[in-house]
């Protein structure tokens, strides 16, 4: 899973992460089973796509189109959806993805722990907010002494 994370192969979702719209690519599958924020959001997406389809075509109904055979066939470049996360840091994202594909916490350290805590509460990833909160950091140590 982690190789999947790191060459975005057959990545079905592109994020514009931080300020600087950084794209980090990703698979909707993989985070909807972790995260039901994912899930409603990728649900919604495409539902409003659908609408969107069917109201292009003319069609409000349900009704069933027959499949015709074509000897050949151009298979459109599929566009993948661009998801814009300009309030979260780019390093936090990339670690709440780690831990989301593989449970790991290698890229969480003092510098980013605050700024990963922030991603896992807005995607609701409770073992990776218990992660962050019992992350030692030892800045804050010599702050009680």
């Amino acid at each position: 899973m982690k190789e999947l994370l790191r060459t975005g192969d057959r990545a079905d979702v592109h994020f514009l992460v931080g300020d600087k719209q950084k794209l980090v690519k990703a698979h909707k599958a993989i985070l909807e089973k972790a995260s039901k924020v994912f899930e409603a959001m990728f649900r919604f997406n495409e539902a409003n796509e659908k609408a969107a389809a069917a109201a292009a075509a003319g069609t409000g109904s349900s009704k069933t189109i027959k499949p015709v055979k074509v000897p050949e066939v151009e298979v459109p470049e599929v566009k993948v959806p661009e998801v814009k996360v300009p309030d979260v840091e780019v390093e936090a994202f990339k670690v709440m993805l780690s831990f989301i594909y593989a449970t790991d916490l290698s890229g969480l350290n003092g510098d980013n722990a605050m700024s990963v805590l922030y991603a896992a509460n807005i995607y609701h990833l409770p073992k990776l907010v218990d992660s962050c909160l019992n992350f030692p950091i030892p800045e804050l140590n010599s702050v009680f002494f």
